[in-house]
């Protein structure tokens, strides 16, 4: 395949991932309008907007990979956009927040469809060598994204948080992407080509599960309140929290970018170290006192959370290496998972401290700082290469 095509699918399924970065950074920064025009004061609730996407999505991501084995993923591509689009846009033209959570959730299951492909599709199109630098750029392509339309997003909501909406419609550019740059392929790979042998999942995945699921129940509480929180601290509008998000995403962007490096300098202290970053921002978010400070805790949290997730799902496969794609749907789905049981973390929040946005921060720093803990103990045990290898080693028979 000619360079030059090579660049174009790379260009294109960079472009994909806006599907699975704008699903929450759309709606965060025009939260707080959405609950005033409907008349929702309950945070927990409101939250589900932004949640409940995330919940519908763990199905359809598991149903999605099975089928990309058995029909053209550029087809599974085009359903979920559709879904995606329908669900996304929805929302413009209802005025029920029930009716609009029908529609966030149909977003939720286009969004699912889609989500594994832009990085599946990297080893139908490129060879070994080459997989790990494409792997490296679509994967920064979610957060160059989730930043753009961020702003995107929060500028066009300063008028009304519909017309924030229609930042959705960019995801019809990456559909023609794929249409005209991602050539399909000729036989698709065999469902029955005999049996499969599948290796031993080790322990420590659910281990992976469980930490990126504490970890996005907490990390998703900033996304859930920091509209209401720049509002009723007068610190600005839609825009300016829209630029507080896409902060955040730009700190997630550089770590996830660089994490070849960090990991290679940090080891097995990477957890440690990333989780305790993200703890520290969230302490610097709950004292900030102006909108500068608000934006600089933003990047802190989002410097963890970018470095986070690829630590996690690199640990996962190094534990598990005869059952790599097994050990990442479910490590995956524990991030998914967190997003959605935020809503209930940040109600428990809001009731021990008062209903107070800033004690629900620090509330949220003191979770991660504990988590920071659990991985430096677990990095003080004499290990080879990961926090858990003891549990590695009497691995589970997956049969």
């Amino acid at each position: 395949m000619h360079l030059k095509n090579k660049r174009l699918i790379i260009l294109a399924l960079f472009l994909l991932t806006f599907f699975s970065a704008s699903h929450m950074t759309v709606a965060s920064p025009v939260l707080a309008q959405m609950g005033k025009d409907l008349n929702v004061t309950n945070a927990s609730t409101l939250s589900l907007i932004l949640t409940l996407p995330a919940l519908c999505m763990i199905p359809m991501n598991l149903l999605s990979g099975v089928l990309g084995q058995r029909m053209s993923k550029k087809i599974l591509v085009y359903i979920g956009g559709v879904i995606f689009m329908v669900g996304a846009l929805g929302p413009i033209f209802l005025y029920s927040f029930t009716a609009i959570l029908v529609f966030r959730a149909i977003m939720g299951l286009g969004c699912g469809i889609i989500f594994p492909h832009p990085i599946s599709m990297i080893a139908d199109y490129f060879e070994d060598e080459r997989r790990p630098t494409v792997m490296g750029i679509v994967n920064a392509g979610g957060g160059v994204l989730a930043m753009i339309v961020a702003i995107v997003a929060g500028v066009l909501g300063t008028t009304s948080w519909r017309n924030a909406f229609w930042s959705y419609t960019f995801g019809a550019i990456a559909i023609l992407a794929v249409t005209f740059f991602v050539p399909t392929l000729k036989t698709a790979v065999p469902a029955a080509a005999g049996p499969r042998k599948i290796g031993s999942l080790a322990p420590s995945t659910y281990i992976y599960m469980t930490a990126l699921f504490v970890f996005f129940a907490t990390i998703q509480i900033v996304f859930n309140l920091i509209s209401s929180f720049v509002f009723a601290e007068k610190m600005g509008n839609a825009s300016s929290a829209g630029t507080a998000v896409s902060i955040m995403t730009l700190g997630s962007f550089l770590t996830s970018i660089s994490f070849g490096v960090l990991f290679g300098i940090l080891k097995k202290w990477s957890g440690f170290v990333s989780v305790a970053v993200a703890a520290i921002g969230y302490i610097l978010l709950a004292m900030s006192p102006s909108l500068p400070i608000v934006i600089g805790a933003m990047l802190v949290i989002g410097l963890g959370m970018g470095a986070f997730i690829p630590i996690v799902m690199t640990w996962s496969a190094m534990d598990s290496p005869n059952a790599v794609s097994l050990a990442t749907s479910i490590t995956l789905i524990g991030m998914l998972l967190g997003m959605f049981g935020s809503t209930f973390v940040l109600q428990l929040f809001k009731a021990i401290g008062g209903g107070s946005t800033r004690n629900s921060f620090l509330y949220s720093g003191i979770l991660l700082g504990f988590m920071a803990i659990v991985f430096l103990f677990a990095a003080l045990r004499p290990s080879r290469r990961t926090p858990f290898p003891a549990m590695s080693e009497e691995a589970l028979s997956v049969k």
